[in-house]
């Protein structure tokens, strides 16, 4: 993490001043705290020569600032110069992508490899290959251009600003102070949709006071939608939005031909769209939409799942006593009437040989009967009823292409006169089926499909599971540490099972029966703790307080080293997070869980109360009672991992003071209620001052987090259907409108809020580090159907996020697994804490006062 700063400003300022004005500045201050390691400015004369023979050199003076937060590989001040004069401000991490040596500086790797570059077309191609967080100032000195932007997902903030003094005057910065309103100041957000340029040398010849940007924007690679086993019927929306421009196609090669000339960030900015691009390091969304009969489906596995889904039940997958199962490569290759004799056969005394060679899915005996035993213990009266989970089916409307299908009225199920007629093109044989009863032929049919999408559910959860956890591996795994010099950067490609035999040890009551059905390689080298790590614990070069929160057992020592804190609210995103850092983090290492809480105004009037107890009942909210519980649950499955549970409890005056001194400039230039209440609650959290929690009637200690990497779940409700806008969206468009919704999410995903997240927890000097927006992890996700990831039938705490929450249950969490969505500024109680009456869109004149 760096602060990264550039002004180019023209020859009449003397640039002593220039440089003098800076160091002296508030933004200065800012730009230090995000890189306290090292702080470098570097003063550059730049000469552009005319086209005017005639004409003398229009001159101009770069001032480049760096900041270094010291994470990875040698401490490497900035700004970084070679010698052709090029200069590159680097505020990101390379996690993959380029290979970077873990003792090399990911930052003196690319320059080294933009230092031969001469067109933009190969810069852009040396920043597409990138994988990791990002943002970059880079000056080209044999062209004379400026070169900036963010990583596609805008995981790193930048900021432009203009300054209106008659003066062509630009500047470039990771933060910026809010203006007074004498101020002659304009700073507005780098969009993430693609790289910037300014020529200085056409900037120079126009003699125009705005500035004129070159915007060469990210487009993704068209590909087909990734084939799904379960999928037979693949939607034509993806071409669909192909052909209507909502996807891009392939990059274009005119290296700057004009597209489209557009309003600029601000006023004094302009914008022309280049039809060069930089290629996206994502992938389109797999538009498929599951048929009718499929949904029927889908609601029988939810009610056969009730109790894993709904209640603190462990995760017993139907394929108890399998060996291995062969899935099918299309779903379209099971036919229905197969599966009936897939089932006939099981339930026969035909051995397993006998079984017709053609069809695709092979199982034991046990797996089909297993199915068909739990869809009649639990009472399925016909194929489609689904009393226990599937939402009331009066919202649903079946002539609507597509959109969720009626489910059976648990009311009505006594009416054996009322029927549904199954009719679509890939459903069962056309046949009327009775509610009320139990026909079983038809309940049989299903069966095998069940079967069928639970395998998929299980190695899609296998999946996930081995790409979220290399993603939080490449994020922990290289911070300085004694005696990591043997420590190597984590390969990309493990073996296929090697991740996900590590179930094993955790909490499972059926270990053997999950890893023989996932195919474990029990012979793995991929290990518990992939990074190096010392064994023998130095008590001597520890010095934060440490607390015994195993209250279970005894440990030998007294201190612990702490290097990764975690945004922690106890909710189902912090909870996976926290169970996959255990993993991957050193285990003599503790992991601070931080959790903040702002304190709850007295209920009754009158003097405040000096009571203790009192005191500490404020601080009580949602997200700290949450976090309580989440914590017994990590101590349960990671017994011999040390977690510090960090209290931040905020009073109303330190919110006041806060705000006017530092978060104010941190959200700016945002400004709603919204941005308010979430960058404070955000800042008090990262800053990780607090109490560690104590047992009853102890006194509780002082702490502040040493962390300098923090942990945050951000992008999993984009991705999953987390939010209630996707419930809304489904509601009134189905299926078709959720992928379009989830889409939209994380397209926009980089002209959100991160930028403002990132400024606002590097403030402490810490770095924000975003697990599910690992690139990985994004494509894969993208990559799976949309009834794999949400079924939004389903209740809250069930249906959004559902491959998440099964993951969970696979883990080993409890009820973490089932909370409901609550952000972060309702669950920490600052919404509405100084103004009950005010909107979060509206603007927020707090942020504006002083």
């Amino acid at each position: 993490m760096c602060g990264i700063y550039c002004l180019l400003a023209p020859a009449s300022y003397e640039p002593c001043r220039l440089h003098a004005k800076l160091v002296n500045s508030k933004l200065y201050h800012i730009l230090k705290r995000r890189g306290p390691d090292s702080s470098n400015d570097l003063l550059k004369p730049i000469n552009t020569k005319s086209a005017d023979d005639g004409q003398q050199p229009a001159e101009f003076h770069g001032l480049f600032s760096g900041h270094v937060l010291h994470q990875r590989g040698t401490l490497t001040p900035q700004p970084l110069e070679d010698l052709d004069g090029n200069v590159l401000l680097w505020n990101g991490e390379i996690f993959g992508g380029i290979q970077v040596d873990s003792d090399n500086n990911d930052g003196d790797l690319l320059l080294t490899m933009l230092q031969p570059c001469q067109s933009g077309q190969e810069i852009l191609s040396v920043l597409s290959q990138i994988k990791g967080p990002w943002s970059f100032i880079y000056w080209q000195e044999s062209q004379h251009c400026l070169w900036f932007g963010r990583d596609c997902l805008g995981r790193r903030s930048l900021l432009i600003g203009c300054f209106t003094d008659n003066k062509q005057t630009f500047a470039v910065s990771s933060v910026a102070r809010r203006p007074e309103i004498t101020m002659n100041e304009r700073w507005s957000e780098v969009p993430a949709d693609g790289i910037y340029c300014l020529d200085i040398e056409q900037w120079s010849k126009s003699r125009a006071l705005s500035v004129q940007l070159m915007l060469f924007p990210w487009k993704q690679d068209v590909v087909s939608t990734v084939e799904n086993t379960w999928s037979p019927c693949t939607s034509n929306q993806l071409e669909e939005a192909i052909s209507s421009g909502e996807l891009q196609g392939e990059p274009q090669e005119e290296p700057h031909s004009c597209k489209v000339i557009g309003p600029g960030l601000n006023p004094d900015v302009s914008i022309i769209t280049m039809t060069a691009c930089i290629r996206s390091p994502i992938t389109p969304m797999n538009w498929s939409l599951p048929s009718k009969t499929q949904e029927i489906v889908l609601s029988l596995w939810a009610e056969q799942r009730k109790l894993q889904l709904l209640e603190n039940g462990t995760w017993e997958t139907l394929l108890k006593g399998s060996a291995s199962v062969t899935m099918p490569s299309k779903m379209d290759e099971i036919h229905h009437f197969e599966e009936m004799r897939i089932f006939n056969a099981s339930q026969s005394s035909l051995p397993v040989e006998s079984k017709p060679e053609s069809l695709p899915l092979r199982t034991e005996h046990d797996l089909v009967r297993k199915s068909d035993e739990s869809v009649n213990q639990l009472g399925i009266s016909s194929c489609h009823r689904v009393s226990g989970l599937t939402a009331d089916p009066s919202s649903r409307n079946l002539d609507q292409e597509r959109s969720p299908s009626t489910m059976a009225n648990p009311s009505a199920s006594a009416n054996c006169a009322n029927k549904v007629m199954i009719t679509d093109e890939d459903a069962l044989p056309r046949k009327e089926l009775c509610l009320g009863r139990e026909p079983r032929d038809e309940t049989r049919d299903y069966s095998a499909s069940v079967t069928v999408f639970e395998c998929e559910m299980i190695r899609a959860v296998k999946g996930l599971i081995e790409i979220l956890q290399a993603a939080v591996n490449r994020r922990v795994f290289n911070l300085p540490r004694p005696n990591n010099k043997s420590t190597e950067h984590p390969s990309s490609e493990h073996p296929k099972d090697a991740v996900f035999q590590d179930l094993k040890k955790d909490n499972l009551q059926n270990p053997q029966s999950l890893q023989s059905t996932l195919g474990s390689d029990p012979n793995s080298h991929f290990s518990r703790h992939p990074v190096a790590m010392t064994t023998k614990h130095d008590h001597d070069s520890v010095t934060n307080v440490r607390l015994d929160c195993n209250q279970h057992e005894e440990n030998s020592h007294s201190e612990f080293s702490t290097r990764v804190a975690i945004l922690f609210s106890g909710g189902i995103d912090s909870m996976v997070i926290a169970t996959f850092a255990e993993r991957c983090v050193p285990q003599e290492e503790s992991i601070d869980l931080i959790n903040v809480a702002f304190q709850r105004p007295p209920k009754t009037s009158g003097k405040a109360t000096t009571d203790s107890k009192h005191q500490k009942q404020s601080y009580d909210v949602p997200d700290r009672l949450t976090g309580r519980a989440g914590l017994e649950e990590l101590r349960k499955l990671s017994p011999e991992r040390h977690w510090n549970f960090v209290e931040v409890d905020v009073t109303c005056e330190e919110l006041h003071q806060m705000r006017q001194e530092r978060v104010s400039d941190l959200v700016y230039p945002l400004q709603s209620v919204m941005d308010d209440s979430i960058g404070c609650a955000i800042w008090f959290a990262a800053r990780g001052q607090g109490f560690l929690a104590t047992d009853a009637g102890s006194s509780p200690q002082p702490y502040e987090s040493p962390a300098k990497v923090v942990l945050v779940g951000m992008g999993a409700d984009e991705q999953l259907a987390g939010y209630s806008r996707h419930r809304t969206k489904f509601k009134s468009s189905g299926w078709s409108g959720l992928v379009a919704e989830v889409n939209m999410e994380i397209r926009r995903i980089g002209s959100r809020n991160l930028g403002r997240d990132d400024r606002i927890i590097s403030d402490h000097g810490r770095e924000a580090r975003f697990p599910f927006l690992d690139e990985d992890v994004v494509n894969y996700l993208s990559s799976l159907p949309i009834w794999l990831k949400a079924d939004l039938r389903l209740p809250r705490g069930v249906g959004e996020k559902l491959l998440l929450r099964v993951m969970a249950r696979v883990l080993g969490l409890g009820m973490s697994a089932s909370l409901p969505k609550r952000a972060i500024q309702f669950g920490s109680r600052i919404a509405k804490m100084e103004n009950p009456k005010e909107k979060a869109s509206h603007v927020c004149n707090r942020l504006l006062e002083g």
